[in-house]
Protein backbone atom coordinates (compact mmCIF):
# COMPACT_ATOMS: atom_id res chain seq x y z
CA UNK A 1 0.00 0.00 0.00
CA UNK A 2 2.60 2.77 1.00
CA UNK A 3 4.69 1.72 -2.77
CA UNK A 4 1.45 2.48 -4.08
CA UNK A 5 1.07 5.69 -2.42
CA UNK A 6 4.69 6.48 -3.29
CA UNK A 7 3.86 5.82 -7.02
CA UNK A 8 0.57 7.99 -6.85
CA UNK A 9 2.39 11.11 -5.25
CA UNK A 10 5.16 10.41 -8.22
CA UNK A 11 2.71 10.83 -10.85
CA UNK A 12 0.93 13.60 -9.11
CA UNK A 13 3.98 15.92 -8.96
CA UNK A 14 5.27 14.69 -11.90
CA UNK A 15 2.42 15.85 -13.81
CA UNK A 16 2.04 19.72 -11.69
CA UNK A 17 4.59 22.26 -12.43
CA UNK A 18 6.24 23.85 -9.47
CA UNK A 19 5.30 27.46 -10.47
CA UNK A 20 6.16 30.20 -7.60
CA UNK A 21 3.77 33.46 -7.43
CA UNK A 22 4.67 36.64 -9.51
CA UNK A 23 6.14 39.53 -7.17
CA UNK A 24 2.51 41.90 -8.51
CA UNK A 25 0.65 38.53 -7.21
CA UNK A 26 2.27 38.79 -3.73
CA UNK A 27 1.16 42.14 -3.32
CA UNK A 28 -1.72 41.25 -2.21
CA UNK A 29 -2.55 39.17 1.02
CA UNK A 30 -3.31 35.03 0.36
CA UNK A 31 -6.84 34.17 2.26
CA UNK A 32 -7.01 33.17 5.90
CA UNK A 33 -6.94 29.95 7.10
CA UNK A 34 -11.05 29.85 6.93
CA UNK A 35 -11.47 30.89 3.90
CA UNK A 36 -8.96 29.24 2.39
CA UNK A 37 -10.60 25.89 4.08
CA UNK A 38 -13.68 26.67 2.41
CA UNK A 39 -12.09 27.33 -1.40
CA UNK A 40 -10.57 23.83 -0.83
CA UNK A 41 -14.48 22.42 0.50
CA UNK A 42 -15.67 24.24 -3.05
CA UNK A 43 -13.13 23.29 -5.37
CA UNK A 44 -13.07 19.38 -3.77
CA UNK A 45 -17.10 19.67 -4.24
CA UNK A 46 -17.14 21.02 -7.56
CA UNK A 47 -13.58 21.36 -9.10
CA UNK A 48 -11.76 23.91 -10.27
CA UNK A 49 -13.65 26.31 -11.98
CA UNK A 50 -11.43 29.09 -12.97
CA UNK A 51 -7.47 28.36 -14.70
CA UNK A 52 -5.00 29.85 -12.93
CA UNK A 53 -3.09 32.81 -15.25
CA UNK A 54 0.32 31.96 -15.83
CA UNK A 55 2.66 35.15 -16.98
CA UNK A 56 6.41 33.69 -17.75
CA UNK A 57 6.52 30.39 -15.54
CA UNK A 58 5.05 32.53 -12.61
CA UNK A 59 1.67 32.48 -11.02
CA UNK A 60 0.03 36.00 -11.96
CA UNK A 61 -3.58 35.29 -10.95
CA UNK A 62 -4.81 32.42 -8.44
CA UNK A 63 -2.13 31.42 -6.18
CA UNK A 64 -5.20 30.22 -3.24
CA UNK A 65 -6.61 28.12 -6.43
CA UNK A 66 -3.19 26.19 -7.14
CA UNK A 67 -2.01 26.04 -3.14
CA UNK A 68 -5.75 24.55 -2.66
CA UNK A 69 -5.37 22.20 -5.81
CA UNK A 70 -2.17 20.86 -4.43
CA UNK A 71 -3.41 20.28 -0.96
CA UNK A 72 -6.32 18.32 -2.80
CA UNK A 73 -3.63 16.01 -4.86
CA UNK A 74 -5.39 17.64 -8.36
CA UNK A 75 -3.74 19.10 -11.24
CA UNK A 76 -4.59 22.82 -11.39
CA UNK A 77 -5.83 23.90 -13.98
CA UNK A 78 -3.62 26.69 -15.80
CA UNK A 79 -3.58 29.21 -18.84
CA UNK A 80 -1.09 31.52 -19.98
CA UNK A 81 -1.37 35.61 -19.48
CA UNK A 82 -0.04 37.46 -22.17
CA UNK A 83 -0.54 40.76 -20.66
CA UNK A 84 1.47 43.32 -21.93
CA UNK A 85 1.55 44.84 -17.87
CA UNK A 86 1.56 42.06 -15.40
CA UNK A 87 0.95 45.22 -12.58
CA UNK A 88 -1.77 46.52 -14.06
CA UNK A 89 -3.49 42.56 -14.97
CA UNK A 90 -2.80 41.94 -11.35
CA UNK A 91 -4.88 45.12 -10.09
CA UNK A 92 -7.59 44.66 -12.44
CA UNK A 93 -7.87 41.24 -11.15
CA UNK A 94 -7.96 41.94 -7.94
CA UNK A 95 -9.41 45.39 -7.06
CA UNK A 96 -12.78 44.58 -8.98
CA UNK A 97 -13.34 41.44 -6.28
CA UNK A 98 -11.72 42.73 -3.17
CA UNK A 99 -13.92 44.98 -0.87
CA UNK A 100 -10.53 46.73 0.47
CA UNK A 101 -10.33 49.85 2.51
CA UNK A 102 -8.71 52.94 1.54
CA UNK A 103 -6.12 51.93 4.20
CA UNK A 104 -5.53 48.62 2.64
CA UNK A 105 -5.08 49.78 -0.56
CA UNK A 106 -2.49 52.24 0.47
CA UNK A 107 -0.52 49.26 2.13
CA UNK A 108 -0.80 47.89 -1.84
CA UNK A 109 0.76 51.31 -2.78
CA UNK A 110 3.12 51.20 -0.25
CA UNK A 111 4.25 48.04 -1.09
CA UNK A 112 4.86 48.65 -4.72
CA UNK A 113 6.71 51.22 -4.27
CA UNK A 114 9.16 49.85 -1.74
CA UNK A 115 9.34 46.53 -4.00
CA UNK A 116 10.48 48.82 -7.24
CA UNK A 117 12.89 50.56 -4.95
CA UNK A 118 14.86 47.37 -3.55
CA UNK A 119 14.79 46.04 -7.47
CA UNK A 120 16.24 49.54 -8.75
CA UNK A 121 18.65 49.45 -5.86
CA UNK A 122 19.76 45.51 -6.80
CA UNK A 123 20.50 46.77 -10.07
CA UNK A 124 22.70 49.62 -9.30
CA UNK A 125 24.48 48.90 -6.47
CA UNK A 126 25.35 45.02 -7.31
CA UNK A 127 25.32 45.30 -11.00
CA UNK A 128 27.78 42.63 -11.34
CA UNK A 129 26.58 40.35 -8.53
CA UNK A 130 22.93 40.03 -9.44
CA UNK A 131 21.06 37.14 -7.76
CA UNK A 132 20.77 33.98 -9.55
CA UNK A 133 17.05 34.39 -9.99
CA UNK A 134 18.09 37.61 -11.87
CA UNK A 135 21.04 35.45 -13.66
CA UNK A 136 19.14 32.26 -14.60
CA UNK A 137 15.81 33.52 -15.47
CA UNK A 138 16.33 37.01 -17.18
CA UNK A 139 12.87 36.11 -19.22
CA UNK A 140 10.83 35.45 -15.39
CA UNK A 141 9.96 37.40 -12.84
CA UNK A 142 12.89 39.65 -12.47
CA UNK A 143 13.01 40.72 -16.10
CA UNK A 144 8.67 41.61 -15.60
CA UNK A 145 9.68 44.13 -13.23
CA UNK A 146 12.43 45.48 -15.14
CA UNK A 147 9.86 46.19 -17.51
CA UNK A 148 7.87 47.71 -15.51
CA UNK A 149 8.44 51.92 -15.21
CA UNK A 150 8.97 52.80 -12.12
CA UNK A 151 6.31 54.60 -10.32
CA UNK A 152 5.99 58.26 -8.50
CA UNK A 153 4.03 58.05 -4.76
CA UNK A 154 1.62 60.70 -6.37
CA UNK A 155 0.97 57.74 -9.12
CA UNK A 156 0.93 54.54 -6.71
CA UNK A 157 -1.63 56.71 -4.83
CA UNK A 158 -3.96 57.27 -8.37
CA UNK A 159 -3.63 53.34 -9.29
CA UNK A 160 -4.66 52.45 -5.90
CA UNK A 161 -7.47 54.93 -5.62
CA UNK A 162 -6.02 57.16 -2.40
CA UNK A 163 -4.71 60.07 -1.22
CA UNK A 164 -0.87 60.46 -1.24
CA UNK A 165 -0.64 61.00 2.84
CA UNK A 166 -2.33 57.82 2.94
CA UNK A 167 0.34 55.95 1.05
CA UNK A 168 3.23 57.94 2.89
CA UNK A 169 1.63 56.48 5.80
CA UNK A 170 1.61 52.79 4.50
CA UNK A 171 5.66 53.78 4.19
CA UNK A 172 5.84 54.44 7.35
CA UNK A 173 4.09 51.33 8.83
CA UNK A 174 5.90 48.84 6.19
CA UNK A 175 9.44 50.31 6.99
CA UNK A 176 8.84 50.88 11.02
CA UNK A 177 5.58 48.91 12.15
CA UNK A 178 6.10 45.11 13.51
CA UNK A 179 4.65 42.32 11.18
CA UNK A 180 1.87 41.94 13.45
CA UNK A 181 0.75 45.74 13.30
CA UNK A 182 0.97 45.44 9.67
CA UNK A 183 -0.63 41.75 9.00
CA UNK A 184 -3.87 43.95 11.37
CA UNK A 185 -3.69 46.99 8.74
CA UNK A 186 -3.48 44.82 5.75
CA UNK A 187 -6.30 42.72 7.03
CA UNK A 188 -8.09 46.03 7.73
CA UNK A 189 -7.99 45.79 11.41
CA UNK A 190 -6.22 48.89 12.10
CA UNK A 191 -5.79 51.99 9.38
CA UNK A 192 -2.76 53.57 8.24
CA UNK A 193 -3.26 56.64 10.58
CA UNK A 194 -3.27 54.76 13.64
CA UNK A 195 -0.63 52.53 12.70
CA UNK A 196 1.32 55.56 12.67
CA UNK A 197 0.60 57.28 15.51
CA UNK A 198 1.23 53.80 17.37
CA UNK A 199 4.78 53.52 15.59
CA UNK A 200 5.40 57.42 16.18
CA UNK A 201 3.28 58.56 19.30
CA UNK A 202 3.50 62.52 19.31
CA UNK A 203 5.96 64.13 22.03
CA UNK A 204 4.37 66.76 23.58
CA UNK A 205 7.13 70.03 23.65
CA UNK A 206 7.03 71.66 26.81
CA UNK A 207 8.23 74.82 25.72
CA UNK A 208 5.55 74.76 23.30
CA UNK A 209 2.21 73.82 25.66
CA UNK A 210 3.74 76.69 28.60
CA UNK A 211 4.53 79.42 25.18
CA UNK A 212 0.85 78.66 24.73
CA UNK A 213 -0.48 79.06 27.63
CA UNK A 214 1.25 81.68 28.07
CA UNK A 215 -0.27 83.68 25.43
CA UNK A 216 -4.08 82.65 25.98
CA UNK A 217 -3.23 84.08 29.68
CA UNK A 218 -2.08 87.40 28.21
CA UNK A 219 -5.00 87.58 25.84
CA UNK A 220 -7.90 86.77 27.91
CA UNK A 221 -6.75 89.14 30.42
CA UNK A 222 -6.83 91.77 27.42
CA UNK A 223 -10.31 90.74 27.15
CA UNK A 224 -11.10 91.22 31.20
CA UNK A 225 -12.99 94.39 32.14
CA UNK A 226 -11.83 94.50 35.59
CA UNK A 227 -8.52 95.98 35.80
CA UNK A 228 -7.66 94.21 38.72
CA UNK A 229 -8.43 90.70 36.85
CA UNK A 230 -6.19 91.43 33.94
CA UNK A 231 -3.48 92.46 36.67
CA UNK A 232 -3.72 88.80 37.68
CA UNK A 233 -3.62 87.61 34.28
CA UNK A 234 -0.43 89.20 33.67
CA UNK A 235 0.73 88.11 37.18
CA UNK A 236 -0.16 84.38 36.26
CA UNK A 237 1.97 84.85 33.30
CA UNK A 238 5.05 86.37 34.85
CA UNK A 239 5.04 83.17 37.71
CA UNK A 240 4.94 81.13 34.62
CA UNK A 241 7.73 82.52 32.88
CA UNK A 242 9.91 82.75 36.40
CA UNK A 243 9.47 79.48 36.67
CA UNK A 244 10.11 78.48 32.87
CA UNK A 245 13.25 80.12 33.35
CA UNK A 246 14.32 78.75 36.65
Amino acid sequence: FAGVQRLRLFAFYGAVMPYKPHAFADLFPLMNETEFANLVADIEANGQRTPIDIFNETILDGRNRYNACIKLGIVPKTRPCFASSPLDFVLSANLSRRHLSESQRAVLAGKLKDMQRTLKANLIIEPETESANLRTEPETESANLRTEPEITVEQAAKLMNVSKRSVENAQVVIAEGSPELIADVEAGKVSVSKAVKQIRPAKVNAEDVSLATYNHIVKVSDKLLKPQWKALGVVCADAIERLETA
